[in-house]
């Protein structure tokens, strides 16, 4: 759903996300690889076992000045049983 505030000249467009994520299969995940230079030796790497469960909330908006230029700001929470991390993006859109 998008929601937007004309704000004299500037639209504002604020956005809430929150998202889900379950492991329904193997929560190992490991990798099979082999270097390019002798792939006949191989090697297994596990990833980090993160468990089956993560919650993703975030939020951010757009402010559009006009039709081509905009600014937009994101943030990102990830929970889940062994870490919390967090990500943001700033940014300003030019269209031509």
């Amino acid at each position: 759903m998008t929601w937007y505030r004309d704000l004299g000249g500037c639209v504002l467009s604020p956005e809430l996300r929150a998202l889900w994520r379950h492991q329904f299969l193997n929560e190992n995940r490991p990798v099979h690889a082999a270097l390019a230079a002798d792939p006949s030796v191989g090697f297994v790497v596990s990833g980090a076992d993160l468990g089956r469960d993560t919650a993703v909330l975030g939020g951010g908006g757009n402010l559009y000045f006009d039709d081509r230029i905009g600014l937009f700001a994101n943030y990102d929470l990830v929970i889940n049983a062994v870490e919390v991390a967090h990500a943001g993006r700033v940014g300003v859109q030019f269209v031509w």
